[in-house]
């Protein structure tokens, strides 16, 4: 698994070029992040990230941004949430790959 610091510069850079992690929070094991996506019905959802070494990174809640509404089990596995998921875990495993080759 990424350090903390690794995924973190990775949050930070989707907080400037193109937003899509907001209020990132850095706790001593675990960082969270959110995210809101607009469904094709036109619904805002306002979903919880969070990373740790042991789980990776995971959906940890996911609400209906009008009524803050718990609907995390209905959408944990939509693909506007599996979506960035992808994007920042595909990043994170690019920059390890990259540590590990200026290493050799």
């Amino acid at each position: 698994m990424a350090s903390l610091n690794r995924v973190e510069d990775v949050l930070l850079s989707h907080t400037y070029s193109h937003p899509i992690c907001g209020n990132i929070i850095r706790m001593n094991d675990f960082l969270m992040f959110e995210h809101e996506t607009k469904l094709p019905d036109g619904n805002w959802l306002l979903i919880i990230y969070r990373y740790d070494s042991s789980s990776g990174l995971t959906a940890n809640k996911i609400f209906d941004r009008v009524s803050l509404e718990d609907v995390t089990g209905k959408y944990k596995i939509h693909p506007n949430v599996l979506g960035i998921m992808q994007l920042i875990i595909g990043e994170i495993a690019h920059i390890e790959v990259v540590k590990k080759s200026t290493k050799s």
